[in-house]
């Protein structure tokens, strides 16, 4: 039912499409795109403050505000933040690596190794899929997923659930025992492999690593296995034109799909080697669906911001507090999504002023800013 107070949503980025010459509306909470008319962008306009819907309608005619309200364009202002549509859960199931990569923090300060028990990964999945809007597991926090003593059983667990599991691996030890498992489980979505180099002593530099001839030989079974496999690699721009070459010629004829390339990136300012960016965002924050999108926990079963939170500061809740919906309905949880989006602004200290990924929300948003809602809570309270 439409409530009786209107505001545009906080979750949605504009964007001109050069090719059609139309307006595109991506909205982040709901995973979705779509072309709009100018009359729905001036009612995006009118609508940065709340709205009195019957003042609405007799401005907007023939059902408009109610399409731009179904479309997820308009919010009500009294609950927007309580609003998630979280479709994967990333699990820190331990926190074991066998790679010291230059761009990762365990370069400068591993953890200490230990696991996540099966009786709380059980309960993980089992209240995941009572959220019944999940469809994704992953098992990576800066660790290597197939190197957990429980590896076979998280499969397993997560394949009986339903669910579809979504692999982040170096390779290394994800043998053939191992794709066979992932094989006759049908349980795998994707598997994403990070490899530097092809060169031995540049993989070595990179990762502090001398697995290479096992990692490249464990990749490549993966593919033959017939998996849906991706290839990425990180690095300055130095080293993507001095690696990126290799990667491209063996591999993305035999994946079909091209080399993700990623940049420089400092894990929210953690990083001060060559990969730091120096990111400090000051005004209010401009956004990122890892608030609306996913659940990132811990391996003690705390609930926490997003991949980018290496030392899990921001934490807005434990598995163990009850159901997701209810921990995502915490006062804690609404506070985070609320500043993400900058409903109000975040403390100076807030990792993600210094995010990568916060950084390129604010570049995605200079055509969002003549509609970008305003929260005022004097108005707010009507609704």
């Amino acid at each position: 039912m439409i409530p009786n107070m209107l505001q545009t949503s906080p979750f949605i980025v504009i964007t001109p499409d050069a090719a059609s010459k139309k307006t595109i509306i991506k909205n982040s909470l709901l995973q979705t795109e779509a072309f709009v008319e100018n009359e729905t962008l001036d009612i995006l306009k009118t609508c940065r403050y709340p709205q009195e819907l019957t003042s609405l309608n007799l401005q907007y005619k023939g059902g408009k505000i109610q399409k731009a309200f179904d479309a997820g364009f308009l919010v009500n202002p009294a609950t927007v933040w309580d609003e998630t549509y979280i479709t994967s859960i990333e699990i820190e199931a331990g926190t074991q690596c066998n790679w010291s990569c230059r761009y990762c923090p365990r370069s400068i300060d591993p953890k200490k190794s230990t696991y996540m028990s099966m009786e709380l990964f059980n309960e993980i999945i089992d209240k995941a899929v009572r959220l019944k809007t999940v469809e994704y597991v992953t098992l990576n926090s800066y660790n290597e997923p197939a190197m957990d003593k429980y590896f076979v059983s998280r499969v397993q667990k997560i394949a009986q659930s339903g669910l579809k599991l979504i692999l982040h691996s170096n390779g290394s030890v994800l043998d053939k025992k191992k794709i066979k498992l992932l094989k006759d489980t049908n349980v795998l979505s994707i598997v994403y492999f990070n490899i530097p180099s092809l060169d031995e002593s540049e993989f070595k530099r990179l990762t502090g690593s001398s697995t290479y001839e096992q990692t490249i030989r464990n990749i490549d079974m993966a593919i033959e296995s017939g998996f849906n496999v991706e290839l990425s690699i990180q690095g300055t721009e130095e080293e993507l034109k001095r690696n990126l070459p290799g990667l491209k010629a063996k591999y993305e004829p035999l994946t079909g799909k091209s080399i993700i390339a990623w940049g420089t990136g400092d894990r929210a300012g953690i990083l001060d080697n060559c990969y730091a960016r120096g990111i400090n965002i000051t005004e209010p924050l401009y956004g990122c669906s890892m608030v609306l999108n996913w659940i990132h926990i811990g391996v003690n079963g705390d609930l926490f911001i997003c991949f980018n939170d290496y030392y899990q500061k921001n934490v807005y809740g434990n598995i163990k507090d009850g159901e997701f919906a209810d921990i995502l309905a915490n006062e804690k949880a609404k506070q985070i999504r609320k500043r993400v989006y900058g409903g109000e602004n975040a403390p100076d200290d807030q990792m993600c002023r210094k995010c990568d990924e916060m950084y390129k929300a604010k570049c995605n948003a200079q055509f969002t800013t003549d509609y970008r809602p305003v929260f005022d809570l004097s108005l707010i309270n009507q609704a």
